[in-house]
């Protein structure tokens, strides 16, 4: 499980410093309407798919828990025995996507400047 957990987080990092990236040439450059257009699109899926992160944190939080009682360990087993790894995969999935969206948004963006009018 905390296996698991560190290649979540792994890709989330990856996620944020893509984010850091963008933000970076945010800074240097202003965008084509159209390129503000596909930002927006992406941003809203990196918002989704860290929501969604959240939420399945929040849920499987128990199975990382020190049960203290004898509901407790109850709670415990039942979580471990619902736990939904299909749920992770699909927020893995989504994560990689949003990276590989951000690395291309970024990489369209320096090429165009490169071959834009100044």
């Amino acid at each position: 499980m905390l296996r698991i957990l560190i290649v979540r987080l792994n890709r989330v990092k990856s996620l944020s410093n893509t984010l850091r990236d963008i933000e970076d040439l945010l800074q240097e450059r202003d965008l084509t309407d159209q390129q503000n257009s596909d930002l927006k699109d992406i941003a809203e899926g990196c918002c989704n798919v860290l929501t969604d992160l959240e939420k399945a944190l929040g849920k499987y939080h128990s199975l990382d828990a020190r049960p203290k009682s004898l509901r407790d360990k109850s709670r415990r087993a039942w979580a471990r025995l619902t736990w939904e790894p299909d749920d992770i995969r699909d927020l893995r999935f989504r994560i990689t996507s949003n990276i590989v969206l951000l690395t291309a948004f970024n990489g369209s963006v320096i090429g165009y400047s490169f071959i834009a009018p100044h």
